[in-house]
């Protein structure tokens, strides 16, 4: 009695584990655009402008400072998979232009998630912000007008890769 209950075990395991293995795709990612984000603030926006209708990877890990963050091989394989890269540009990414010249992906949708920062802070009647670095401080999604220009910014991207969602999006 032993014996049969240690071989109906396993064979249950057998069974069970032999399906690990197997790499199918995901149900939930069929017809999903793959989206990569460079830092987590436009990760945020991303999904919620996003939401179900895209896949989403954030670039750089969490803890990760973002200025000094260098990419590497995996990024690579990310991005020429990708349909869409959102960054946020005013050189929190000092590495992006190489990685972009790198890529082999031509239909991947670069969208700079700080454009037209300068006219919302214009429009508002103050000057833009310029931090203690060369140049304007890169955390402009801080200032919440501006974050929603940027969201727009992402919007307009996601339809740009994904036209029949516009509505959703």
């Amino acid at each position: 009695m032993k014996k049969i209950f240690l071989g109906a075990l396993l064979t249950v395991y057998l069974l069970v584990s032999g399906g690990c293995g197997v790499q199918s795709p995901e149900p939930t990612s069929a017809g999903k655009i793959l989206v990569a984000t460079t830092i987590y603030p436009l990760y945020d926006f991303a999904n919620k402008i996003g939401g179900e209708r895209i896949r989403l990877v954030n670039l750089i890990p969490p803890g990760v400072e973002a200025h000094d963050w260098e990419p590497g091989v995996q990024t690579l394989v990310r991005l020429n998979e990708a349909r869409v890269l959102i960054y946020n540009g005013l050189g929190m990414e000092p590495w992006l232009e190489k990685v972009l010249e790198a890529l082999e992906n031509p239909d991947l949708i670069v969208v700079n998630a700080s454009e037209g920062w300068e006219a919302v802070a214009e429009k508002r009647g103050e000057e833009p912000a310029v931090g203690q670095m060369s140049g304007p401080d890169p955390h402009i999604w801080l200032d919440p007008v501006v974050a929603v220009k940027m969201a727009q910014n992402i919007k307009e991207g996601l339809v740009k890769a994904d036209p029949s969602r516009r509505e959703y999006y």
